[in-house]
Formats: structure tokens, sequence, C-alpha cells
């Protein structure tokens, strides 16, 4: 059995009802069936009003908040990442964040690439409730694996399980306590919008995927269309483009896979207008890319 066919298994293992989100623990499946590679553990202190500007990070991160609160604004989603609360942010995003004023902050972080997977990186994802203690002591760890040894293979073992570690516990508590909810209490504030989004994060590679978002989410094409634009400034079909081609710099730069493939992985199988789209949205081909990143 090849590994694309194990993996898919795999997936499809994931128990389904039950008790439990099991649309959450598929995306820890995606995670933990990854290989990571954990670059570095960091801690900073930010004074009141630090400003960080818009920018892209090619690699995943996962961040915890130790102290203060911070406004973030994740592709055009913005939400308020407070002291207690851990942020798993996918790779090839783009994100800012203000320090709100009147008070400093302290975060750790850690950094680390993560594989392709065959459908796409696994969406964001807020864990409010975390435990300070087991969350910092994880952080540690992966650190002193990090610094602590000379053997790159051992510390680049010790580090993935850490990490693997701890995204499976804060994945399955958040699980967990989602099925906890009664079910009209769930997400109260999610709206339309920010659902569509979701849904275009997990279904992007389907060529379909517009055509199937108008069908679920509940609202005429027109009058969605309308909400998507006044919340994030573009339309679903700009956002489904956006998101593909994240994930497509993604296949480019961090694979050899040939660039046709990359495309259809992506839902977009005509190769001349992926790499027109590819040009227009990164400011070079994928041939480009590929060849300034080897």
């Amino acid at each position: 059995m090849s590994v694309r066919s194990k993996r898919k298994k795999q997936e499809e293992a994931v128990p389904v009802g039950t008790g439990i989100d099991d649309s959450i623990l598929l995306v820890l499946s995606r995670l933990l069936m990854s290989r990571l590679r954990v670059l570095r553990v960091e801690t900073f202190n930010f004074p009141s009003g630090q400003i960080m500007p818009e920018h892209l990070v090619p690699e995943g991160k996962l961040i915890f908040m130790e102290s203060g609160s911070i406004e973030y604004v994740f592709e055009n989603t913005s939400f308020t990442l407070d002291a207690g609360k851990c942020f798993y942010r996918p790779p090839w995003t783009k994100a800012r964040w203000t320090l709100l004023k009147g008070h400093s902050a302290v975060l750790t972080f850690c950094e680390f690439t993560c594989e392709p997977h065959e459908h796409g990186n696994p969406p964001p994802m807020l864990f409010s409730k975390v435990s300070r203690k087991l969350t910092l002591e994880s952080f540690s760890r992966m650190r002193e694996a990090l610094s602590g040894t000379e053997n790159e293979h051992a510390a680049a073992l010790c580090s993935e399980g850490e990490l693997k570690a701890l995204l499976a516990r804060l994945f399955t508590e958040a699980a967990m306590r989602v099925s906890e909810k009664p079910e009209e209490e769930e997400n109260p504030h999610i709206g339309p919008v920010q659902r569509g989004i979701a849904w275009l994060e997990r279904n992007f590679a389907r060529t379909d995927a517009l055509r199937e978002l108008y069908k679920k989410c509940g609202l005429s094409a027109n009058h969605f269309r309308k909400l998507f634009r006044e919340e994030i400034g573009k339309n679903p079909q700009a956002k489904l483009l956006e998101i593909r081609l994240r994930v497509a710099r993604y296949y480019i730069e961090s694979t050899m896979l040939p660039i046709k493939q990359v495309a259809d992985a992506v839902g977009i199988p005509n190769p001349r207008l992926f790499a027109r789209q590819y040009r227009r949205h990164w400011g070079k081909t994928p041939t480009e890319a590929r060849r300034q990143k080897t």
C-alpha cells in the first residue's frame, strides 16, 4: 500500500460519533501524520502599544500568550489573543497584530515546518482554555531538545515528539469541550462568512468548491457574496483563490512535486491558468519561484 493510500485510510479511520468533535480531530490527524520540524522556540516581551505590521510567514506557528492581550488579525479575520490562550497558525499565512495600550505582553511560540498534506494545510485553531503549566513545560522541553544535544537527528525527533504531544493535548481537549456544549449553543458568534471561510479552507481542492459553498451557506448566492465582501473586503471567489495560491506556494517552495500536480492538488487543473494566477498573486511564476528557492 502506498504512503498516500495509508494516510487516506488512517484519516478515514478517525472515530465518528464518539461524543467528541470529529472535525477538530481530523485537523489533528493531518498534523500528526505530517513530519514536523521544530525550528526554534522563543519567548518575547513586548511593550504597550507594540505593533506588528502585516507579514507573511512560511512556517507554522504555535503561539501561547503568557500575559497581556493583543488584537490579532489573521487573513482578514480579527480576534483578541488574551493571556492563557493558544493559537495554531498554518504556514504561508498573513497576519498582523497590535498590543493593547496600557499593557505589556509576554508570549512564547514555536516555529516549525510541516510537510505538505494531500488535503492541504490544516486550518488555524484558537484554543481558549489552556493549562499554563503544562503548555509552558512542553515549550521548555522543545527548547531543551533543540539546544541540549549535538546530534541534530536526535534533537529533531525529540522536539517533534514534544510538539505533537502538545498539539494532541490541545486539539483533543478542545474537541471534548465543544462536544459538551448543547447543540444550539455551539459557536454562537460565528456567522455565515466565517463558517464559509472555514469550509473553503477544508475543501479548496475541489474544482466545484464555490458551487458547493453556495449550496451550504443557507443564503442566496447574491446575499452571501454581499455579506462576504462587507466582512472581509473580497468576494468568496477571491478568498478561495487566495487560499489555493497560499497552499500552492507551500508545495512549490517546500517540495519537488511537478507543477502540474501542484495545480491539480489546489483545485486549478489548468496549468496555464494556474501559472498566470500564481504570478499575479506572488509576483513570479511557479517555475521562477522554485528556481529561486533551490
